[in-house]
């Protein structure tokens, strides 16, 4: 599959008559040969557009970086640019799968990169993922900030960090500062 190939059948999730966008949960792509181009349009295209999907599985694709996704300036730093080229909005994505990709294996010299790049992406306020995938643990990207990322994230970021999409979050934010003062 060229890239132009794979863009033109990822398109297709965008189209205007599409039914099932309200009902759609996981989407399981794994082997359908997608590229970091490709990674790229799901993630700032696509998702948004399927506002409760939860599970997006991309094992075993050819999915080389996370430096387009989040946006690199000049100077190699990742700033705010990464979260203005995401156009992500809060969505309900909580796992997002990407297990066995080339970015895993990432050569030592390039991991240090991409491992700030995943930082940063995990970091992002629309963003609620806990899960990357079961080799996620054992890669060169692995860091303690990304993990500490990932976890707050599963374990409910969003009670924190300006409430749920519905807008009053004020009994679940009570609920999370009494568990949290009562367990120190």
């Amino acid at each position: 599959n060229s890239d132009d190939e794979q863009l033109f059948y990822l398109q297709q999730f965008l189209r205007p008559n599409i039914q099932f966008t309200e009902s759609l949960k996981e989407l399981n792509l794994n082997r359908s040969h997608i590229t970091t181009n490709g990674f790229n349009m799901l993630l700032s295209e696509i998702v948004p557009r399927y506002p409760n999907l939860r599970s997006l599985s991309l094992c075993k694709n050819q999915i080389l970086s996370f430096r387009e996704l989040m946006g690199e300036n000049v100077n190699g730093r990742i700033g705010n640019g990464g979260e203005r080229n995401l156009n992500l909005p809060v969505c309900e994505l909580q796992e997002l799968i990407l297990s066995d990709n080339p970015v895993w294996s990432a050569s030592s010299s390039k991991a240090e990169l991409e491992r700030r790049y995943l930082e940063h992406f995990v970091k992002l306020r629309a963003v609620r993922l806990g899960y990357l995938g079961y080799r996620f643990e054992k890669s060169n990207l692995w860091s303690p900030t990304t993990q500490h990322w990932l976890d707050i994230n599963k374990c409910g970021r969003f009670l924190v960090d300006k409430g749920n999409r519905r807008g009053n979050n004020q009994a679940e934010t009570e609920l999370l500062r009494a568990w949290l003062s009562s367990s120190t």
